[in-house]
C-alpha cells in the first residue's frame, strides 16, 4: 500500500506540474497574440499618419493639389495597404487609389496591383 501511495503522490505532482506548465503556455500565447494585434493596429495608424502628413505637406508647399505628387503618394499608400480617397473643400473627389494607380507606368501598375 505504501508503494501505491508513493506512486499516486508522484503522479499527482507530475500532473500538477504539467497543468501549470500548459496553463502558463496558453496564457503566454494569448498575451503574445494580443500584443501582436496591438502592434499591427499601431503600425497601420502610423502609416495613415505618414500619408496624412505627406498630403498636408504637399498641399502646404503648393497651395493646391498637384496631381503628380498626390498620385505618387496615394500609390505608395496602396502599396502599404491603404485604400485612399482625397476630397477638396467642396466635397469633390480630387484623387483616389484607383486613379493614382492608373497614372503609373504599366509595369508599376502590375506590381502595385499584385500587392
Amino acid at each position: 500500500m505504501n508503494r501505491r501511495s508513493l506512486w499516486f503522490k508522484f503522479l499527482s505532482v507530475l500532473v500538477t506540474v504539467v497543468a501549470v506548465g500548459l496553463s502558463a503556455t496558453f496564457l503566454l500565447r494569448d498575451l503574445m497574440v494580443r500584443d501582436f494585434i496591438v502592434f499591427l493596429e499601431t503600425e497601420m495608424e502610423d502609416r495613415v499618419g505618414w500619408l496624412t502628413a505627406s498630403l498636408v505637406g504637399s498641399f502646404e508647399n503648393n497651395l493646391d493639389w498637384k496631381t503628380e505628387e498626390i498620385s505618387d503618394e496615394l500609390a505608395w499608400a496602396a502599396m502599404m495597404g491603404i485604400e485612399s480617397r482625397l476630397y477638396d473643400l467642396e466635397g469633390e473627389l480630387v484623387m483616389d487609389t484607383d486613379r493614382a494607380i492608373e497614372r503609373l507606368h504599366f509595369y508599376m501598375q502590375k506590381r502595385v496591383r499584385l500587392i
